[in-house]
């Protein structure tokens, strides 16, 4: 089985170490996270208090055209338990009982069809293969999530197949409602600054994007202003959708310290 060498991990710890990640992002050339800090947070939080006064006041104006305003996400559970009531569904029974199916598809997982995460490559190293061992790789990789997709079918009652089908259902149905709601927007918004503020050139460290290059970081008004012409810089950018989704995933991955910050992705 082909896996990520020593060096490769040694690497994945400097990184952290570092406090620096950089993703693989063609349409994103030499860029990389640094490390949050304090001030980003508290900048992003005034930004996240600005945006939910902005969207309150678009609620408004929809609301008098008589459209659907924005909902608050305190409803969002109360709006999916009647959604599924009226489907003759329980909301909170599904979820139980979907977690407990999870469980125990997990724990009875044969280990030859789990690649450890530590044996995995990231996007970074898959990158820096050559043609023939990246194809290697991949093909391993196919084989193995095709089988284990088969051994999940074959080790699922009909009654968790019904679960699971329920509970993904309530899941899309979940982010079509946060897709309205105004805390929720607000915190994506805010959560795109962090990422715009956080984003450096991989090998000067200076600011990424243009509007935040020699402009000393703090809470005054000229960082803000720059924050938010830098925020129009990213979504001014000609990039495809793909990757620009791609680049807040990295982001989420790196701020949430999603598989200890990029370490065993």
């Amino acid at each position: 089985m082909i896996e990520p060498n020593a060096a490769m991990i040694e690497e994945r710890w400097h990184r952290i170490q570092e406090g620096i990640a950089i993703p693989h992002i063609p349409e994103f050339p030499q860029i990389a996270f640094r490390k949050i800090t304090r001030l980003d947070w508290l900048i992003s939080k005034d930004i996240e208090k600005e945006e939910i006064i902005n969207l309150t006041e678009q609620s408004k104006k929809l609301k008098e055209q008589g459209r659907t305003p924005y909902i608050d996400a305190l409803d969002i559970p109360h709006i999916l338990d009647d959604w599924a009531e009226q489907r003759g569904w329980n909301r909170t029974e599904i979820e139980e009982k979907y977690s407990l199916y999870r469980r125990r598809i997990v724990f009875h997982a044969p280990p030859e069809l789990v690649r450890p995460s530590a044996k995995k490559f990231t996007d970074e190293e898959l990158a820096e293969l050559t043609p023939e061992m990246k194809e290697k790789y991949q093909k391993e990789e196919m084989e193995r999530i095709n089988n284990y997709l088969d051994w999940v079918e074959q080790n699922t009652t009909e009654e968790e197949k019904k679960i699971r089908s329920q509970f993904f259902t309530l899941l899309e149905k979940r982010r079509e409602l946060e897709n309205y709601s105004l805390q929720v927007l607000a915190r994506n918004y805010a959560q795109v600054a962090r990422m715009i503020m956080c984003s450096v050139n991989s090998e000067t460290r200076e600011p990424y994007f243009e509007a935040l290059k020699g402009i000393k970081r703090g809470k005054t008004p000229e960082y803000r202003n720059a924050v938010d012409r830098a925020i129009e810089e990213w979504e001014n950018m000609d990039v495809s959708n793909e990757a620009a989704e791609f680049m807040i995933t990295k982001w989420r991955q790196w701020e949430e310290g999603n598989e200890k910050d990029f370490l065993f992705l």
